[in-house]
């Protein structure tokens, strides 16, 4: 059986992730618990067991990405898999949402996928930058200065332009990961916003989380302006190594880090697609 949770079954939800020998977690802005209330949340009840969890709320618009996924030791993976996303793939397209993905973190999770028909797409991929050495800021007119709640609608006006449509954040996110931020900055040209990122810290060191660039303001040093920026006041915050991501098929954001002293590191995340 499966049946939809709420945020009434946080405890119960909490147990099957804390048991689960199968589990996947999303890349994402907020903990698997976080999501309760927003639907499709799943669990999978055997014999008056639960064996299994399933999340993949709509985010970004008109997708969505499996976020949550726990399947209980003892329980047959395939089985409790194609019983819950049976069921949130049925009610996906109820609600018009005819897209979703998933960020492989599993080798587990490749035939679970591939036997529901999701297809591997792209992949992100990671950078690192350990040295102290700082490059040099570009000659620019832009205004850097922190992002501020009076520019989210803009801020989410770039991401939406920036990125393709399975990559944008809604701006409830967009408010979470400001929240969670260690240094969020923007680039304005004659007052208008140009450009934003994001950078978190962690006891693991620095990741720049999010960096977007208008369109039309691409190629003309905004983005440098902005790593730069955020690599000059890290120091003050005591960290000394950078991670990021991008899409394996971003080719220009890769030059860009590659050019600021990033180096690709052997992890990454297949990314899969299904059309419902």
């Amino acid at each position: 059986m499966v049946r939809s949770v709420d945020r009434r079954d946080r405890d119960l939800v909490a147990n099957v992730l804390a048991t689960s020998r199968w589990k996947h977690q999303h890349l994402d802005w907020q903990e698997p618990l976080d999501l309760l209330g927003q639907q499709p949340y799943l669990i999978a009840e055997q014999d008056s067991t639960f064996v299994g969890c399933l999340a993949c709320p709509e985010e970004p618009s008109g997708v969505a990405w499996l976020r949550v996924v726990g399947i209980a030791m003892g329980a047959e993976p395939e089985a409790v898999w194609e019983a819950m996303w049976g069921e949130a793939a049925r009610r996906l397209a109820q609600e018009g949402i005819h897209r979703s993905a998933c960020l492989l973190s599993g080798s587990w999770q490749r035939r679970l996928l591939e036997r529901t028909g999701f297809r591997e797409t792209n992949a992100v991929i990671f950078f690192e930058r350990s040295t102290r050495r700082l490059p040099s800021p570009p000659q620019t007119p832009l205004h850097l200065r922190p992002l501020n709640a009076a520019d989210h609608a803009d801020v989410a006006a770039v991401d939406h332009l920036a990125f393709g449509t399975l990559w944008r954040i809604s701006t409830a996110t967009l408010d979470i990961a400001v929240r969670q931020a260690a240094y969020a900055s923007v680039a304005e040209s004659e007052g208008r916003l140009v450009g934003y990122q994001i950078t978190t810290i962690s006891p693991l060191g620095a990741h720049l989380a999010r960096l977007a660039v208008h369109p039309q303001w691409q190629g003309r040093g905004v983005g440098t302006a902005l790593v730069v920026d955020m690599l000059q006041r890290l120091p003050e915050r005591g960290a000394a190594r950078v991670t990021l991501n991008t899409q394996a098929d971003n080719l220009a954001s890769q030059t860009l880090y590659r050019r600021l002293g990033f180096e690709e590191t052997p992890d990454s995340f297949p990314v899969f697609e299904l059309s419902l």
